[in-house]
């Protein structure tokens, strides 16, 4: 008898606990299940909630009424909004090993491009990893970035490229800052310990870029200071867009 009582009161007693949790579900369902919702814009470029600063609700991007940088509490209003593009949020990888022409110019890396959208003013990070090698002879290199045809407003990145294996290992490091145009601006210049040896490039930055009816290409380059001495840059390095 007692082994029947005990699953007949675990039942009610868990009966009665769900019982109490549905009587307390409405008061706890949006103070504390719920968190508040992030601050918008209206399309008016009137502010709903919060105190905005150069923030875009996704849902709401290609409408007219952002403020931009302009910061803002509630009620404020928008002197001068402007529409804000769809970041190519992604990442950008070299598909096939890269091997460059016999050239000293600029020569783009293919799979390492993306696209800036038309009629909206767009701002982005880039953050790229490469390996890569030279073959022939080492000689003085540069990795550069180059915004086609629709210039940038302001351009700012750095380079940071491995040229000796080690230990230790060596680097080399240069950035540029405050760039306008398309460019192509240089990362860094650098010269490989030896040849046929594999190295890291990383290059970061920021690209600020202004509406126009055409879209724009950002592509990442890589240049040789002698024709002969080609570089390869290997599958799967990468650019993360954000």
């Amino acid at each position: 008898m007692r082994k029947l009582l005990l699953p007949i009161s675990a039942f009610f007693f868990f009966l009665a606990m769900l019982f109490s949790l549905c009587l307390d579900f409405p008061k706890r369902s949006s103070a504390q299940i719920t968190s508040a919702p992030p601050p918008t814009v209206g399309v008016s470029g009137v502010p709903t909630a919060g105190h905005l600063t150069n923030w875009v609700d996704p849902s709401h991007i290609g409408d007219a009424g952002y403020c931009g940088t302009t910061e803002f509490n509630i009620g404020g209003s928008c002197s001068s909004p402007v529409a804000f593009g769809s970041v190519p949020n992604g990442t950008y990888y070299v598909t096939a090993n890269f091997t460059t022409a016999s050239s000293t110019s600029g020569q783009i890396i293919t799979g390492l491009s993306w696209t800036m959208p038309a009629n909206a003013v767009t701002v982005t990070g880039f953050s790229c990893h490469l390996v890569f090698s030279q073959a022939t002879a080492a000689a003085s290199d540069a990795f550069y970035i180059q915004d086609t045809t629709i210039g940038a407003t302001n351009v700012t990145g750095s380079g940071n490229v491995n040229i000796s294996a080690g230990p230790p290992s060596t680097f080399a490091a240069a950035g540029f800052v405050n760039q306008a145009g398309t460019g192509p601006y240089g990362f860094v210049t650098f010269t490989p310990g030896a040849i046929g040896t594999n190295y890291s490039a990383d290059l970061e930055g920021f690209l600020e870029q202004p509406s126009n009816a055409s879209s724009s290409t950002v592509n990442i380059m890589v240049s040789q200071g002698t024709a002969a001495d080609l570089i390869t840059v290997y599958r799967d390095s990468f650019c993360r867009v954000f």
